[in-house]
């Protein structure tokens, strides 16, 4: 947790970028805050994400931790534009170097969707993720990037 604090905690000013696709040529846009501080005890962090842009307004609490019995970080989102509210990522997120990779699966529409989202530390008061989908055991494609800044 140590790790994951020290890369996230803090404020942030949010730039989110989708990447284009054939029914978005030109990608979207949105910015906003992040603010991201530990949970109860250090054992999670906490986070609230705000967006505005291309996609309209987003509202988000996220809540990451560290599942001994899995041997990896958990992660649930809930956010405004979910139908259901909240989900529990299924997937378990490890370190790779100082990259944090979560590998996830699911059904869209009678589509399989697999991926990743990549938390990357650009520096002390930076770091990306980017987000990689493959549909149907497709090439894995960018699909979003969130960068994040902070601000104190």
């Amino acid at each position: 947790m140590e790790k994951l604090a020290t890369m996230l905690v803090g404020n942030w000013e949010v730039v989110a970028t989708r990447e284009p696709n054939t029914t978005r040529p030109k990608g979207l846009r949105d910015t906003g805050t992040n603010r991201i501080v530990l949970g109860p005890g250090g054992r999670s962090v906490v986070e609230n994400y705000h967006t505005e842009g291309d996609t309209g307004s987003r509202s988000a609490l996220g809540i990451l931790w560290w599942d001994e019995k899995a041997q990896g970080y958990r992660t649930m989102f809930c956010d405004n534009a979910d139908p259901a509210g909240c989900s529990v990522y299924d997937g378990l997120g490890r370190w790779e170097g100082n990259d944090l990779v979560f590998e996830f699966k699911r059904d869209h529409d009678g589509i399989r969707i697999s991926g990743k989202e990549v938390f990357i530390t650009t520096s002390p008061l930076s770091y990306t993720v980017r987000y990689f989908e493959s549909r149907n055991g497709g090439p894995e494609d960018a699909t979003w990037t969130v960068s994040n800044t902070k601000t104190e």
